[in-house]
């Protein structure tokens, strides 16, 4: 055989590498093992990219410990997971020097064995640092991933911001969910700022919205309940179900309901049931499938995932164009109102509940929304360059 028709062998691994490249995987918050459910979003990432590609995730967190430190190892075929558990006992000064170095060695002595292709942080403030660190020591390109409304809603100077700023400019590329945020970083000196929707769970492909007595809504909040609009959602529905019946379903992580106003009898006598959160995705869509339309009134949303959960379930969605929904929703898939514009909030309801709204079955453009796939495919276009 000729010289020119041997294979190239180097042009087929680099495309190789191109299209199923091994990602080291560090995320700032990460789901620990006990249901704290912080950071999920970022197990939703390192699962669905495992579907095409390896990826290795290096996570902390904090427990009780005896000793300083130990090492944990989960594996799902083509996602590793090693958890570093840093003593909750230790100062911060001491769990971070230990946390530096034992990340540090760790990529290192996983590279050797099995070699990454690139380096990934999702949050720039904390771990960004040590994944900038790790990619120049192994030689490797680094990327982020920010989705934080906090740059958005916080515009006051903050050293935070400023360290995150300059970690960003380190990377090869900045992904980010939204368009607003895009344009933000740009302003901070960041020159390949990249667009790119989150992945919704696999689960979520089991379930869907279905007909029931009486319509139902549901509300997604958290902690920031004030950004959220959680405490218009429920009075919109308490002044609602005092003229037809009804239904409200709460999944709020990590608030006290008592903080809206409201007592945990009250909430039976509305008929709202009340969830703290779910450890288990599957629960959650089990849960959230139940209802009929979803209740979105932030003040700011960065991407809006959990509208684009209820829109895939066959919900209808009531939005607030706050910056995330608005670029992805069409008309026929929810309402769409004003940021803080309580007389349109009830108006929607009592619209969606008066004709019983619920999407309709078969919608393509819906069940192609935001594709493992095609998600996929674009970070492996930005990861090449």
């Amino acid at each position: 055989m000729s010289d020119s028709k041997l294979p190239n062998l180097d042009c087929n691994i680099a495309m190789e590498l191109l299209v199923h490249p091994h990602i080291l995987f560090f995320p700032s918050w990460f789901p620990d093992q006990g249901g704290d459910l912080n950071g999920s979003f970022n197990l939703t990432w390192a699962k669905r990219m495992a579907q095409f590609c390896k990826v290795h995730v290096i996570a902390v967190h904090l427990e009780d410990l005896d000793a300083d430190f130990e090492w944990r190892e989960d594996r799902l075929e083509n996602l590793h997971i090693s958890r570093l558990i840093l003593n909750r006992k230790h100062n911060k000064l001491k769990r971070w020097v230990l946390k530096s170095r034992l990340l540090m060695a760790r990529a290192a002595a996983l590279h050797a064995a099995d070699s990454f292709d690139l380096v990934h942080v999702s949050v720039a403030w904390n771990m960004a640092f040590i994944g900038g660190k790790v990619s120049r020591k192994l030689g490797l390109p680094f990327f982020i991933t920010e989705h934080s409304t906090y740059f958005l809603t916080h515009q006051n100077f903050h050293l935070k911001k400023l360290l995150s700023y300059f970690l960003m400019r380190k990377a090869l590329a900045v992904f980010v969910v939204s368009r607003e945020l895009k344009a933000h970083f740009e302003t901070k000196g960041m020159g390949r700022v990249h667009v790119i929707p989150n992945f919704t769970n696999i689960e979520l492909e089991e379930y869907s919205s279905k007909i029931s007595s009486p319509y139902c809504f549901a509300h997604v909040t958290n902690w920031d309940i004030e950004r959220k609009g959680t405490k218009a959602v429920l009075d919109s529905y308490k002044k609602l179900r005092a003229d037809m019946p009804c239904r409200l379903i709460l999944i709020a992580n990590g608030i006290d309901i008592g903080d809206l106003g409201y007592s945990k009898k009250e909430l039976k006598e509305l008929d709202i049931t009340f969830y703290s959160g779910f450890s288990d995705p599957a629960q959650y869509y089990s849960c959230l499938s139940q209802a009929h339309c979803l209740v979105n009134f932030s003040s700011k949303e960065t991407f809006g995932i959990s509208v684009v959960e209820a829109v895939k379930l066959g919900m209808h969605a009531i939005y607030t164009r706050s910056g995330g929904p608005e670029t992805f929703m069409k008309e026929e898939w929810g309402s769409s109102i004003a940021v803080g514009h309580i007389p349109d909030l009830y108006k929607s309801m009592e619209l969606a509940c008066t004709k019983n709204i619920l999407l309709k079955v078969g919608d393509t453009d819906r069940d192609l929304l935001f594709s493992a796939k095609d998600i996929f495919e674009q970070h492996i276009k930005i990861y090449h360059g």
